[in-house]
């Protein structure tokens, strides 16, 4: 099996890791590329009761099933087929059928943690990191929550200042010394792409 080249994005939640990596997979320069969330590996917490879920942390490394996520990044590394779990982030739960990814020429992985872990990062052929402002980032996350996932102001509000916030200066914020790649979150996604591709270029050049 032929090894893909694996290009993992990290950032604040909302900076843009999302759109980023979708306009990279779609660049006629990496000729196929695959998608991987991270959020896919969130633990599914439907059997916990309301009040729970609420108060429950999401922005913190513990919430992922490592052990899967890592399984998996390690047979696409290799060039395999994983079943990726589909989350719902409306009801906190996994769907029943997974989804079942196969390697491309190229794997993107974003997500908050994507640089967090040293066996995570050990695997990645260019590794990145999105700076974006605080406010941008909240307005962004209040606009997606809000239309996407069925929660008020209020409560984006109030999660942001609690939890996503001060796991960010904790957890995501540190892992920036990590990257090869630095972009900022507020240009043009074109721009974005092209940073990344060079460092991908200068990677396979050498």
């Amino acid at each position: 099996m032929k090894r893909p080249y694996l290009i993992g994005i990290a950032g604040a939640s909302c900076s843009g890791k999302t759109s980023v990596a979708a306009h990279l997979a779609e660049s006629s320069a990496l000729g196929g590329a695959v998608i991987i969330g991270l959020d896919s590996y969130y633990y599914d917490l439907s059997s916990l009761p309301p009040e729970k879920i609420h108060q429950y942390n999401l922005d913190e490394p513990a919430a992922l099933d490592e052990d899967l996520l890592f399984a998996n990044m390690h047979a696409l590394a290799d060039g395999g087929i994983i079943e990726k779990p589909r989350y719902d982030h409306e009801t906190h739960s996994r769907h029943e059928k997974p989804e079942i990814i196969e390697a491309m020429d190229f794997v993107v992985i974003e997500g908050l943690f994507t640089l967090h872990w040293p066996e995570l990062r050990r695997l990645l052929h260019t590794s990145v990191f999105i700076d974006a402002s605080d406010s941008v980032c909240l307005e962004r996350r209040t606009r997606r929550d809000r239309t996407r996932r069925g929660r008020s102001a209020e409560e984006v509000q109030e999660r942001y200042e609690k939890m996503v916030k001060p796991m960010f200066d904790k957890w995501v914020l540190p892992t920036r010394q990590y990257a090869d790649t630095h972009i900022n979150g507020h240009d043009p996604l074109h721009r974005s792409v092209a940073t990344i591709l060079q460092n991908v270029q200068k990677n396979l050049d050498q």
